[in-house]
């Protein structure tokens, strides 16, 4: 979008073919590109960690155990 081009990086990303339909279909709803359909969803994902809506892996564990416990 508006981000000058030395600030991007080029990364090789293998998905599966549910991911590359849903990155397919997500650039083809909004009319962009696959590569600024891949940039928002990285974006959004990190969003959502850094908000805290995604554990961590620590998080998940302890929150495993906590069920085991109760049950």
């Amino acid at each position: 979008m508006g981000r000058p081009k030395e600030f991007d990086t080029t990364v090789h990303v293998r998905l599966d073919f549910m991911q590359h339909a849903f990155i397919k279909q997500l650039a083809q709803l909004g009319g962009i590109t696959l590569a600024a359909a891949v940039r928002a969803v990285v974006e959004n994902a990190m969003r959502d960690v850094y908000e805290g809506r995604i554990p961590n892996d620590s998080e998940r564990v302890l929150n495993d155990s906590e069920k085991e416990k109760d049950q």
